[in-house]
């Protein structure tokens, strides 16, 4: 059997899960990142869920720049807290946003029902 086939037959038992993974981090969803050497010898990174139903939404994308080979190194500790408050900032700024959109179509709206009242009670005066 040549070795594309025998790799073939591996990965399709599920036998290439069994690889000696690193552990390299952990994230504040308590998601664990491993670094492996997969059977074609690849270096290649994998994250275990904390959850039981998988969520790739629930990587932190400081760490799924890691995952994706675009930086070398892991994250460090600090890299994920600023990153995490650096979140929280922009949840928070869009929530204000949202909040003054809303306000502004509010007022959008009163100005134009008060425009087509007006538009009505001139239609009105021209008609008697």
């Amino acid at each position: 059997m040549n070795k594309n086939k025998l790799i073939y037959n591996l990965k399709k038992i599920g036998l290439d899960k069994l690889r000696n993974k690193t552990f390299i981090g952990e994230d504040l969803h308590l998601n664990r990142y491993y670094e492996f050497t997969d059977i074609e010898g690849n270096i290649r990174r994998d994250v275990d869920y904390f959850i039981r139903e998988p969520n790739p939404r629930s990587i932190p994308s400081i760490w799924n720049r890691w995952l994706a080979f675009r930086v070398s190194d892991p994250p460090t500790i600090e890299d994920v807290l600023k990153e995490d408050q650096r979140q929280k900032s922009i949840k928070e700024k869009a929530r204000v946003f949202e909040e003054e959109d809303l306000k502004l179509r509010v007022q959008e709206m009163e100005y134009k029902k008060q425009q087509q009242q007006e538009n009505l009670d001139n239609r009105n005066i021209v008609t008697k």
